[in-house]
């Protein structure tokens, strides 16, 4: 059995992985800050403290795992905090990636890594692994930089664009969770009416990046529902899903945000290259799947107490 090690694995990708995907490989979770917690941890399920701040601590790590696959989730994903502190995003969210990158190179070692839907200028729909980036903000300059530095010098290494929704953790909330959570408690969300994307549920995405490990796929890979839709939207068939009150959603406009990052109004990405290898269900479909799990207790596991849904 194929031993995978993930970067940021107390967040929402890594946690929903090691649950859903521990049948097929035995997977080693690199904590952050934020100590990961489940119910009922699966017995192939591995939990590590150490640290990745240096190459000595990424070597010795590599040394301790000697892991198949590496996925590396860990990344400072607020765009605010990576405009306004430049410097330690550039560390965190591009040297890691190097230094990750340099190992797995020597180690023969399949690097996975998650990018973002935010490469673009939004002026156009659908882009595809081909289409020229064009970053409007700091977090997505150093994506495209640390995917760049990946085509450069390894060989073996699948890039994961990709944007996703679904149960979160107890110290970490989804889209999907705001959504749920707040309308239950009948509190106003406001959400971004002129702004698209095709996200995907972590469920079918896990089981997508499953599907090209198994397949010894290489390159970049689009990982998103096939048809876009604005936020609200989604937004919108959550709550007819959980059955909950849609008045108290918020449609509001990318130009009243008050926010000195510039965000494209388009993130869709083109799923073809995808589909020839998995089927990707449709946005009704995962929402339907997404309220079956809820439904069946499955979204426990990432919560310490079902009564404290404070997101």
């Amino acid at each position: 059995m194929d031993k995978i090690l993930i970067t940021g694995g107390s967040g929402l990708f890594g946690s929903n992985f090691a649950l859903r995907q521990n049948k097929h490989f035995k997977i080693f979770l690199v904590q952050n800050k934020k100590k990961i917690f489940f119910i009922k941890k699966p017995s192939n399920v591995f939990i590590l403290k150490e640290k990745i701040n240096n190459k000595n601590n990424i070597k010795k790590l590599f040394d301790q795992i000697k892991p198949d696959h590496l996925i590396h989730a860990a990344a400072i994903t607020d765009l605010e905090f990576c405009e306004k502190y430049k410097r330690l995003a550039t560390i965190t969210n591009y040297n890691l990636t190097k230094d990750i990158s340099n190992e797995c190179n020597k180690r023969n070692c399949n690097l996975i890594f998650l990018s973002s839907d935010q490469l673009f200028n939004g002026t156009h729909n659908y882009y595809s692994e081909k289409s020229n980036t064009s970053p409007l903000n700091f977090y997505s300059k150093l994506k495209i930089r640390s995917e760049n530095y990946i085509k450069k010098n390894l060989k073996k290494y699948l890039i994961i664009r990709t944007n996703f929704f679904g149960w979160g953790t107890d110290y970490r909330s989804s889209f999907s969770d705001n959504i749920i959570f707040k309308l239950k408690k009948r509190k106003k969300i406001s959400i971004l009416k002129d702004v698209s994307f095709n996200p995907l549920s972590l469920k079918y995405l896990c089981e997508s990046i499953n599907k090209l490990i198994i397949k010894k796929k290489i390159g970049t890979y689009n990982i998103s529902s096939s048809k876009e839709l604005s936020k609200y939207k989604l937004a919108e068939k959550i709550a007819d899903k959980f059955k909950l009150n849609k008045n108290f959603l918020k449609p509001v406009s990318l130009n009243n945000l008050k926010s000195k990052v510039i965000r494209p109004r388009n993130m869709s990405l083109s799923n073809i290259k995808l589909s020839k290898i998995y089927k990707v269900p449709s946005i009704n479909i995962q929402i339907n799947n997404l309220f079956k799990e809820y439904n069946n207790k499955y979204y426990i596991n990432f919560k310490k107490n079902k009564n404290n849904e404070k997101n």
